[in-house]
Order: structure tokens, then C-alpha cells, then sequence
């Protein structure tokens, strides 16, 4: 019986997927802009959803976006502070939710639950904006980690976990390619990184208040750095030797601040950040498992383009264009932006296509019990239009 329990649980594990997305929504207070964020999050095609900067201060408002998303269960903590607030939502009802803690009301939740088969610790995340409120939290946090259920830690913890996750602005690399460029042409070198050697301490000069914003940035960093290394958890978007991208742009200034945490041992693939149209932040989105399902539908996709002749679809292109054009900042050169954009567009045009699909087959059926209704009445000879 223990040999039947055991190759059972090894059959659950061969064929479990899990698809997880993390994103700061900055706000679905308003109604309007609380539905654009559902719309986009059900075409994600995630299992389940890590929210962060809700914004939903009141139980009202909380209640009223519960009810108001209905692929699934969701799990709300209000924000004490106005900018706060997370949440936990399932794109499936194949769930069972076992326990559920507000670590930091409006800065963590933690969920255990049993998704596709499979237990599961959910651990959803927004730092504080100070440095002491940032390690507290993560303090806090640490118990949660130590678990014999597999964990998977996602949100946006508003600190980095390496310089290099931070940049200085567009101005600096322009400068930066400057001089590089004329090292180059003279044929001279860099005296303190030659034979592979690490310059000390990184930078040379920080200034006072460049010195002070260093020093907190190496602060909460180590202790998440500590926590992670502790819990024998690695950063998802890092596996393999991938380059992770920046996820936050401020001004001149970019940042890896939203990131995703589960255990080495984890079968993890398709990992992406997405720019999304309700957000300065981009969206994390990786598989757990196996991963075998195709995005929509049955499979590969061609583009009806009798669509384009739609004046609805071709607003609808025209503006997501326009919203690309202002998040070049995010990408390291035109060539990536430009691929991230025909990918959007690719995107926008399927679910366009689905929905209009959608329609059409609701027409048909809504003509077809007209019909039936009117040879039931005996009208059998009478068209319809």
C-alpha cells in the first residue's frame, strides 16, 4: 500500500503545471480600471496571481473586488497605508485554501493550499518604503519559509538583491559607450579589472547622500539575501544564468525590485516580464512543472485578418502602440523594445480574435433557437434576418 501511495504521488508530481504571475496593479480602486486589470490578468492564462499596491482601503471596496473577479477564489488584505494592499487570486476552482495568515496587514499574506493536486506555501509580498519597515518585514516574513511545503515567494519587495539590479540612468550609458568607445580605438586597458581582477567595493565615489542611500541599499539587501540563502530558496528569473530585466523605471533610474523565490528543486521554465498597460511595474510570469498546455486554444494560432478591417481593432492596435512607445526606458536597446511590442501586439490581436469569435458563436446560437422556436410555432416559411 506505501508503494502504491508513493508511485501515485509520483504521478501527481510528473504531470502537475503550475502557472504563476506577480504584478503591482497600482490600484483597482476605481471600478473601471479595477476590470481593465481582470481583463488583461484572465488573458495571462495564470493558475494563480500575486497582487500587490491594490490600494483598497476599505472593506467595501475589498468585498466589492472579491465578488467582483469570478475565475476563482481570491484572498484580500486591506491596506492600512494608501498605497498598500496585496492579494492572492486563483484563474482556477481547483483549489483548496487550508490555512491563511496576514503576516503584515497590506504588506504580506501567506496562503496555504492545495492547487492541481499539489500542497503549496503562497507567499505574496509589497516592501515598505523604508529600509527599517523593509527588514522588519522580511524578519517577519523568515518564519514562514522553514516549512516542509514547498514555497513559492513572489511580490514586490521594493529593495534589490545586487547593485547590479539597479542602473543610474540612460544619460550614464550614453557617456559610458562615449568612453568605452575611445578606450577602445586607443588601445588601452583598465588597470584595476585587469586579469579578471574585482575593483574594490564597486564604486569609488557615492557622495554623502549617494553614500547613505548605498549603505541602505546594502542593509536590507544582505537580510533578504541572508533569508533567502537560509530557506534554500533561489531566485526564479536568475535560473540557468538568465539575465532578469529591470522591472520598475523611475525618471532615469531603473530596478529589479518585483521578484519571484521558490526551492532549487523546482522544475521552473517560461520565464518572462511583461509590460502591462495598468502599471509602471512590469509582470512576472513563470511555469511551475511540466509545462504542456498551449497558451489559447488547441494550439498554434493564425490571424483571421479580416479583423484588421475592424475600426474597433484598429483603435484598439493604435493605443497599445502609443503606450509602447512610452516604455522604451524599460529595454536595454530598440531591438528588444521592438520585440516586446510585436509580441503585445501578437497578443492583443489574439484575444480580439477570441472574443470576436466569442460573439459570433453567441449570435449564431442566439439565430439558431429563434429558428428552432419559430418551426416549433409552425413558421417554418418565415426568414428571418
Amino acid at each position: 500500500m506505501g508503494v502504491a501511495a508513493l508511485f501515485f504521488c509520483f504521478l501527481m508530481m510528473a504531470g502537475f503545471s503550475l502557472r504563476v504571475a506577480s504584478s503591482n496593479v497600482n490600484s483597482v480602486k476605481v471600478r473601471r480600471t479595477r476590470h481593465a486589470v481582470y481583463d488583461h490578468l484572465r488573458y495571462l492564462d495564470a493558475d494563480v496571481i500575486f497582487l500587490q499596491e491594490t490600494h483598497l482601503t476599505t472593506l467595501g471596496h475589498l468585498r466589492e473586488a472579491e465578488r467582483e473577479w469570478r475565475s476563482g477564489p481570491s484572498y484580500w488584505s486591506l491596506a492600512v497605508e494608501p498605497y498598500a494592499g496585496v492579494a492572492i487570486l486563483f484563474n482556477t476552482t481547483d483549489v483548496t485554501v487550508h490555512r491563511l495568515m496576514e503576516v503584515a496587514m497590506g504588506r504580506c499574506l501567506v496562503l496555504e493550499v492545495t492547487i492541481h493536486g499539489r500542497r503549496l506555501r503562497l507567499i505574496n509580498i509589497y516592501g515598505p518604503q523604508t529600509v527599517t519597515e523593509r527588514i522588519q518585514l522580511l524578519i517577519e516574513v523568515k518564519q514562514y519559509l522553514f516549512t516542509s511545503i514547498p514555497v513559492v515567494m513572489a511580490g514586490d519587495f521594493n529593495v534589490t538583491l545586487t547593485l547590479g539590479d539597479r542602473s543610474s540612468g540612460r544619460a550614464v550609458v550614453r557617456d559610458s559607450k562615449v568612453l568605452k568607445s575611445i578606450i577602445s580605438q586607443a588601445n588601452l586597458c583598465d588597470v584595476f579589472t585587469l586579469g579578471g581582477r574585482k575593483p574594490k567595493y564597486t564604486y569609488t565615489w557615492t557622495g554623502a547622500v549617494g553614500l547613505t542611500w548605498l549603505l541602505a541599499v546594502v542593509r536590507d539587501s544582505k537580510v533578504l539575501k541572508s533569508i533567502i540563502s537560509q530557506a534554500h530558496l533561489c531566485d526564479v528569473f536568475t535560473l540557468g544564468g538568465r539575465k532578469p530585466k529591470y522591472t520598475y523605471t523611475c525618471a532615469d533610474r531603473s530596478s529589479r525590485i518585483d521578484m519571484a523565490f521558490v526551492s532549487p528543486s523546482e522544475t521552473v521554465c517560461g520565464m518572462s516580464e511583461r509590460v502591462v498597460p495598468y502599471s509602471d511595474h512590469l509582470a512576472l510570469f513563470f511555469c511551475m512543472g511540466a509545462s504542456n498546455r498551449s497558451d489559447i486554444g488547441r494550439g498554434l494560432w493564425r490571424l483571421n485578418s479580416s479583423i484588421l478591417d475592424d475600426v474597433c481593432v484598429q483603435n484598439c492596435v493604435h493605443s497599445l502602440f502609443q503606450d509602447q512607445l512610452q516604455r522604451q526606458d524599460f529595454y536595454d536597446n530598440i531591438s528588444d523594445w521592438w520585440e516586446n511590442v510585436k509580441e503585445e501586439i501578437r497578443s492583443l490581436l489574439k484575444r480580439l480574435s477570441v472574443k470576436k469569435g466569442k460573439s459570433k458563436y453567441s449570435q449564431y446560437l442566439r439565430l439558431r433557437k429563434e429558428l428552432e422556436s419559430l418551426y416549433s410555432a409552425g413558421g417554418g416559411g418565415q426568414t428571418k434576418d
